[in-house]
């Protein structure tokens, strides 16, 4: 990956991930605006197959993505959400939307309920990509 799609990212994360917000988003306060702007970029689909409309960027190419958000404390599960979206995507499932939480661990289901305890990003995901038994589900 080239320096400016890294760089275009720390501009963005510099912009929309400011400690205001993250305090916000700390109060649970989802932090809307920022992720839209995120997704906006095309940054939330950098590991989706270009086929498949993302970037194609090979894992080790987002580094300087994670970087960017972890450098300004991002209040949304940004890593969680391109991991997520290129499992989708690679597994033929229908382009998600929207943020992404990883929770591979701790969910059962019982009826048409699904519950999970300790999830991270919870507040601030649009989605969580849970494994409950042998299945993966993409829950709202």
């Amino acid at each position: 990956m080239d320096s400016i799609f890294g760089d275009a990212a720390e501009r963005l994360f510099a912009q929309t991930c400011t400690p205001a917000m993250t305090r916000q988003a700390e109060q649970g306060q989802a932090p809307a605006q920022a992720w839209q702007a995120c997704e906006a970029a095309g940054f939330a689909d950098a590991l989706v197959p270009e086929s498949r409309g993302g970037a194609g960027l090979a894992l080790a190419d987002t580094l300087p993505l994670a970087t960017a958000a972890g450098r300004h404390l991002c209040p949304y599960p940004f890593v969680d959400t391109l991991l997520a979206r290129a499992w989708l995507a690679r597994a033929g499932h229908a382009p998600a939307t929207g943020s992404i939480a990883l929770a591979p661990h701790g969910w059962l289901a019982s009826g048409r309920q699904a519950t999970g305890a300790n999830v991270p990003w919870i507040r601030s995901a649009d989605a969580v990509l849970a494994r409950i038994g042998e299945q993966i589900w993409l829950l709202p």
